[in-house]
């Protein structure tokens, strides 16, 4: 699952539609805000919203690689991608599925 921060003066949706296409290279309509959540990582992390989003893309694609582009700290590392069926309910990193159920 793509994540990221905002740039300076940027939305939402203009984050999310540039981390799509720098760490997965999908490009994707968003449909909705399905939720945010706020969690505390930490003292050396700290506090931060995590927003969810239903998206559809046309991408045909089942499963493909994708070499990160941009500035941060992922740049250049290579991962491998694929589309996972809502059901059952996908295991996510961080047991972070609490939106699944509005799709």
């Amino acid at each position: 699952m793509p994540a990221g921060r905002l740039d300076p003066g940027e939305s939402l949706e203009e984050g999310l539609a540039r981390e799509l296409v720098e760490e997965v290279g999908i490009e994707a309509q968003v449909v909705r805000e399905l939720g945010t959540v706020t969690r505390n990582h930490g003292e050396e992390v700290g506090t931060y919203e995590t927003h969810y989003f239903h998206l559809e893309t046309g991408d045909p694609r089942e499963a493909w690689e994708h070499e990160v582009s941009g500035t941060g700290d992922d740049a250049g590392l290579v991962f491998s991608c694929r589309f996972v069926p809502r059901t059952p309910a996908p295991q996510l990193a961080g047991n972070q599925g609490e939106f699944l159920h509005l799709l």
